[in-house]
């Protein structure tokens, strides 16, 4: 496989959510379970793609902090190579664990900004193996937007 040229085009934060009305006792520190919602969004024909992470962190039924955030790039020569792909050789490019793996960082080092002082500041952030995160991506391809007269 070639070399794979991408710039980083766009970052958006979304809502950061932290609730206040838990007692974040050690037990329920312990039992917090997390739920990832990786998302790569693409319109065909375009050398821009979108990566989106939701991270959701629940205990029992009740969600004690949420977070996403996507990046958008711009991937050379992208709608080229993937013009004739099915959406199972898309999501097994290479250019998609790039950019899973820059989203993971991004998303790391954001969400420890947004914990700090809170009682989660020294709770776990998700260790995210880039192929299990492109293994668990939605593919949601949008469609181009027709132009009123």
């Amino acid at each position: 496989m070639g070399e794979i040229e991408l710039n980083i085009i766009e970052f958006k934060e979304g809502k950061f959510f932290f609730n206040k009305n838990i007692d974040y006792s050690e037990e329920v520190r312990k039992n917090i379970g997390i739920e990832l919602r990786p998302e790569l969004i693409y319109k065909h024909g375009s050398d821009v793609a979108f990566i989106r992470l939701a991270c959701i962190y629940k205990n029992r039924d009740a969600v004690v902090m949420s977070y996403d955030m996507s990046l958008g790039f711009l991937i050379k020569d992208w709608s080229k190579s993937i013009a004739q792909m099915s959406e199972k050789k898309i999501l097994s490019h290479g250019a998609l664990s790039v950019m899973a793996d820059i989203l993971i960082g991004f998303f790391r080092g954001a969400l420890a900004v947004h914990a700090k002082g809170s009682e989660l500041e020294n709770a776990f952030f998700p260790f995210l193996r880039t192929d299990e995160f492109v293994s668990n991506i939605h593919l949601r391809l949008v469609e181009e937007q027709k132009k009123e007269d």
